[in-house]
């Protein structure tokens, strides 16, 4: 449901409706333009003041791209009730507008404001209260306006408020641009998972033929060093009719399981809007196995470890930046990224199984961490 909260002003009097409903409200944006008295419902019979303006403050949950972020947050919104705003076709001229439409623009100026405070809020249930002292504000200043002007018939103070209001708009943000700038934290975490595959050197190269892996990994930060967790799994293939392993069978009939672990750290060398760079090193393991056909043959199983180091690139896709006040008081910056990985790790099986694998795959990361504002 979208909450609204209301501040109107009918004449000499202002008045506050809080959570009520303006959907279908014949209504006009302030980013549509000046007011006009097309704006207005014309009365002819004469009423107590000259014109009255329904003015509308509201905010809704929004998801847009601001720049290259797309940005979740609350957004307000300001616009008069055409329907409710009246004017007395006596007073309807160019002078008795220009004192409607400050009173409009300083509806804006509060709103403005208003996002600005709310883009820092952190908990959901601080929303109410900001917004109701936003209003009472906005009213009270209103007020003062109107006394001081004497209902707009003081054109010079009518003229000095509305410079004074026009060169505050012009110094506060545009609503729908007012994203504060952040920091992000030092803690964070992500996840991803790819496809991938293999070269092998040495003696490996004359036994074994390569398959795709699925890949997975888990990733957390501190700064810029990163510490990321792998696992790989699929196949590969026996390019020689049969291994010369004594006392075991592996024959190009098999069907060979791979699994590789690892564990590396990684220091992101280069970070820029697009493209993170990464080196790292670590410790992986791997294990080759045959998988026992109809006949119950004994299944074979081989097992290597040694240091690994290799390069990740990231292309980051698209940033998201969560600041909408919420049940838990944290604000997130959430990346999503395709990651090129490369890196070489020792696979000594056994003596006849010796050699190095060339490791690389392509993966998807989603990458978060929680953001200070400044």
């Amino acid at each position: 449901m979208k909450h609204v909260w209301i501040g109107i002003l009918a004449g000499l009097l202002a008045t506050q409706q809080m959570n009520a409903q303006v959907d279908g409200v014949n209504s006009r944006r302030w980013e549509q333009g000046k007011l006009t008295w097309d704006d207005f419902t014309k009365l002819e019979n004469g009423t107590k003041n000259s014109a009255s303006l329904f003015y509308y403050i509201t905010y809704d949950a929004s998801h847009q791209k601001i720049h290259d972020t797309m940005v979740n947050h609350l957004v307000m919104d300001t616009y008069c009730d055409r329907d409710s705003s009246t004017v007395d076709l006596r007073f309807a001229n160019s002078r008795e507008l220009h004192y409607q439409q400050v009173i409009f623009n300083m509806v804006e100026l509060q709103s403005r404001k208003l996002q600005q405070t709310v883009n820092r809020l952190r908990r959901q249930s601080e929303i109410d209260s900001c917004l109701r002292n936003g209003i009472n504000r906005l009213n009270r200043e209103v007020e003062i306006f109107k006394t001081a002007s004497r209902q707009g018939a003081d054109s010079m103070v009518v003229k000095r408020w509305a410079d004074s209001v026009q060169m505050q708009l012009d110094r506060t943000p545009d609503r729908l641009e007012s994203v504060p700038a952040f920091q992000p934290a030092l803690f964070g975490f992500g996840a991803g998972v790819g496809i991938g595959s293999r070269l092998y050197t040495g003696k490996l190269q004359e036994y074994f033929r390569p398959k795709a892996d699925v890949h997975f990994s888990l990733e957390f930060a501190l700064g810029r060093t990163e510490l990321m967790l792998n696992a790989g799994l699929g196949g590969t293939a026996v390019k020689m009719d049969s291994l010369p392993i004594p006392g075991e069978r592996w024959s190009s009939s098999d069907h060979l399981e791979l699994c590789q672990l690892s564990a590396a750290l990684g220091y992101r060398i280069w970070d820029r809007k697009k493209i993170q760079i990464m080196p790292f090193v670590g410790y992986g393991s791997s294990e080759i196995s045959t998988i026992p056909g109809q006949n119950d043959e004994v299944k074979h199983r081989k097992k290597t470890g040694g240091v690994l180091g290799g390069l990740c690139m990231d292309y980051r896709l698209r940033t998201s930046l969560n600041i909408a006040p919420n049940y838990l008081p944290t604000k997130e910056c959430h990346n999503l990224s395709l990651r090129a990985k490369i890196y070489v790790t020792q696979a000594n099986f056994t003596d006849y199984m010796q050699g190095m694998t060339i490791n690389f795959a392509l993966s998807v990361n989603i990458f978060d961490r929680f953001v200070n504002l400044k």
